[in-house]
């Protein structure tokens, strides 16, 4: 449906998550398929890893990163929705400072 729609599938079809539904097996996967709010955050998270990787960030270093991030998420998931969606703001600031080019020139 159109974003802030409450009328959503449990797979939330149109704006659903950067993963497969289908394949959901984490409590945490599983959270963000069942809510709008957040496979719009697990999307704009995409995004924002996509962006780290094309800024020259190393994949290597990404994926370090995301793994304890996933750590992260799933613990999240034990507590409650709000958790998770600020376990994904956090990931995607970070991401974003990552891809962003430094304020001033290194050499200053």
């Amino acid at each position: 449906g159109p974003p802030g729609s409450e009328a959503v599938s449990a797979d939330v079809a149109d704006g659903g998550p950067s993963f497969d539904c289908r394949l959901a097996r984490s409590r945490a996967e599983r959270m963000v398929c069942a809510d709008p709010r957040l496979a719009q955050a697990d999307l704009r998270l995409d995004a924002a890893y996509r962006a780290a990787l094309e800024a020259g960030v190393p994949a290597w270093r990404l994926e370090r990163q995301q793994r304890r991030w996933l750590r992260a998420r799933e613990d999240a998931a034990f507590e409650a929705p709000q958790a998770v969606a600020q376990v994904y703001e956090a990931r995607i600031a970070e991401l974003n400072d990552l891809a962003a080019p430094p304020p001033w020139p290194s050499s200053w």
